[in-house]
C-alpha cells in the first residue's frame, strides 16, 4: 500500500510526506531500539551478579529465540501485523522467559546444593518446577486472549499467547538439555602404557 501511494504523480509543486500515526509509531519503534541494547545488557550484568558466573545467564538467554517461532506462528495465525504493539509483546514476552530461566535454574542450583548428582538435580528441579511455570504461563496466556479481538492491543496479545506457548514447552526441554551439556563431567581418559618387553 505505501509503495503503490508513493508511486502517485504529483503537481509540480507539491509532495508527499508519511505523518499522524505512521510517523509516530515509526518514531516510537526507532526510540525503543535505541533504548533496547541498554537493558539487555543491565539484564545480562544482573543474571551474571544473580549466578555469579556467565554460563547460567548463557543458558537461560539462549532459550529467548525458542518464543520466535511460537509468536511468529501466531501473528500468521491471527492474521496481525508485526507492528509497535507486537514489538512491545516481543520486550514484555522476553521478561516472561526469563523469568522462568530464573526459576528452573535456581532450583537445579539448590538440588544440586543438597548434594545430588547432575542428572539427578536435572531431573528433579524440572519435575518440581514444570507445574507452577506452566500454570503461570497457561494463566497469562489466558488472560491475553480477550485482548486477542481489541483493535489496539490484538498484535501483543498474539505475540504473548504464541510465544509464550512455545518458549514454556521448549524451555522445558531445552534448558536442561543445555545444562547437562555445560556442566557434564568427561570420562577419564584411559590410555595403555606398554612397558618394555611387553608383547
Amino acid at each position: 500500500m505505501k509503495a503503490e501511494i508513493e508511486a502517485i504523480a504529483l503537481p509540480p509543486g507539491y509532495r508527499m510526506e508519511w505523518g499522524g500515526e505512521y510517523y509516530d509509531e515509526h518514531k516510537a519503534v526507532s526510540d525503543i531500539m535505541k533504548q533496547l541494547p541498554k537493558a539487555l545488557l543491565i539484564m545480562v550484568i544482573i543474571l551474571v551478579a544473580m549466578f555469579n558466573g556467565f554460563t547460567q545467564p548463557a543458558i537461560i538467554l539462549a532459550t529467548i529465540p525458542l518464543a520466535a517461532t511460537g509468536a511468529t506462528f501466531s501473528l500468521l495465525l491471527f492474521d496481525k501485523p508485526f507492528g509497535f504493539m507486537a514489538l512491545i509483546g516481543a520486550i514484555t514476552l522476553m521478561g516472561m522467559i526469563i523469568k522462568n530461566g530464573i526459576v528452573l535454574m535456581d532450583q537445579i542450583e539448590l538440588e544440586r546444593c543438597q548434594g545430588r548428582d547432575l542428572a539427578d538435580a536435572i531431573k528433579v528441579a524440572t519435575l518440581n518446577r514444570t507445574m507452577a511455570i506452566s500454570m503461570g504461563a497457561l494463566t497469562t496466556a489466558l488472560g491475553m486472549i480477550p485482548l486477542l479481538s481489541d483493535l489496539l492491543f490484538d498484535q501483543m496479545a498474539a505475540t504473548i499467547v504464541g510465544g509464550l506457548a512455545a518458549a514454556t514447552v521448549l524451555s522445558l526441554f531445552v534448558m536442561p538439555a543445555l545444562y547437562r551439556l555445560a556442566y557434564q563431567e568427561k570420562a577419564p581418559v584411559v590410555t595403555h602404557h606398554v612397558e618394555a618387553g611387553e608383547h
